[in-house]
């Protein structure tokens, strides 16, 4: 019997290797293939998974929007002793929605620029947070702008005091309850905002007729020092001051029944607080105060949307929004201000502002736009809230 030679076998072997390195391996132009093909998918996809995300967020920004405004709605069918209000204030870079209920009326000064008393009062309804309902958040880098009116904002009425060149005209005003001094008893009247107000035991929106309010909201203070170390907030003769933090100085109540019962009282009587004292801790110039007028309109945008729309660089670094403090961009600003180092084109804070009101309502054009240039798109959505009904209604989206 012959045999065959055992080369050959290995020979085989060989052959086997060989295909099988052959039929596995890749050559260099096939990786750059596969590498642009990669790069090609990944082109696609990017833009469009930015995209979904975007819109999950307009989806939550809204809807977070809808129910706080709802459930302020809810709160004024429920009571039985007051209208509602849905507070848009900012809390730490975010808008949020407090619903709250109104406890009395207020006779208060009307603070011009710089925090100077003009001399005029004005009956104010007072409201407070309503403990049943927790306030509704925005999700981070979207913003609610209010439209106040024509001849509501300046220094004769003490509402967005920053206006007063544009009071002529109607103006997107933003909360600016954040951009305040914390360390003086008298920087309150920087604190102001706007609110959508519910009638008592129907939800009907009223801003036709419905008087501006003082909202109480506590500051948040890092220290028991600030503005609460100086007079009169140190006063120990002051038991009556409903807002006062330590747990040893309240006294169980509700913050509601404390304003109420305080609001109440008959100022100057023996033994009581005068109407001056009050307006110290419960007016407008009270660190622990909003001051805030009712609007029927509002706009949702993203804050990015409408720095690039208008031609700043960018939102500002500390307040994620166009407020803050060009000298020390990464600080929390003392008073509600543009950063005007956002724009590099000289533009003033009354130019910038104009500007943020024309863009809203999709009318903007660069400064050195020719005539027949179209306007800047808006991204931005307005709603107006139904005055029977008390529903939000889209009108621009």
């Amino acid at each position: 019997m012959t045999h065959a030679p055992m080369f050959h076998v290995g020979n085989r072997i060989d052959n086997q290797i060989g295909n099988a390195r052959s039929v596995h391996g890749f050559t260099l132009t096939e990786l750059l293939v596969v590498i642009s093909i990669l790069v090609v998918l990944l082109g696609i996809s990017v833009p469009a998974f930015k995209s979904l995300i975007g819109n999950n967020e307009r989806t939550l920004a809204e809807g977070q929007f809808r129910a706080g405004i709802s459930v302020a709605r809810d709160a004024a069918v429920r009571s039985i002793q007051g209208d509602s209000a849905a507070v848009f204030v900012v809390r730490n870079g975010r808008v949020v929605i407090i619903p709250c209920i109104e406890v009395g009326t207020i006779t208060d000064s009307v603070i011009g620029l710089d925090g100077q008393d003009t001399g005029l009062t004005e009956t104010r309804s007072v409201f407070v947070p309503f403990d049943q309902f927790e306030p509704i958040t925005i999700p981070r880098g979207w913003s609610v702008r209010g439209y106040a009116q024509p001849n509501t904002t300046g220094i004769t009425t003490g509402w967005y005091e920053s206006l007063n060149d544009l009071t002529l005209q109607g103006n997107w005003v933003s909360p600016e309850t954040d951009y305040f001094d914390r360390e003086s008893p008298q920087s309150g009247w920087n604190r102001q905002s706007f609110f959508v107000r519910f009638e008592a035991g129907t939800g009907a929106a009223l801003y036709v007729d419905a008087r501006p309010a003082i909202v109480i909201d506590p500051a948040v203070l890092e220290t028991n020092e600030g503005f609460r170390a100086q007079a009169p907030f140190n006063d120990p003769t002051l038991n009556w001051n409903p807002t006062k933090t330590e747990a040893e100085e309240l006294d169980g109540r509700p913050l509601a029944t404390r304003v109420r019962r305080l609001l109440g009282k008959r100022f100057g009587a023996p033994g009581q607080p005068t109407l001056a004292q009050v307006r110290e801790v419960l007016g407008d110039i009270s660190p622990d105060t909003i001051y805030c007028r009712p609007v029927s309109e509002l706009a949702l945008f993203e804050e990015r949307d409408l720095a690039s729309g208008i031609g700043a660089r960018d939102v500002n670094v500390a307040t994620g929004n166009l407020f803050g403090d060009g000298a020390n961009p990464r600080a929390t600003p003392n008073q509600p201000s543009i950063d005007i180092t956002l724009f590099t084109d000289g533009r003033d804070e009354p130019m910038a502002l104009g500007d943020i009101t024309a863009w809203i309502e999709g009318r903007y054009r660069p400064a050195n736009a020719g005539a027949g240039v179209e306007p800047t798109e808006s991204t931005a959505r307005i709603f107006t809230i139904q005055r029977y009904r008390g529903q939000v209604q889209e009108i621009k989206p």
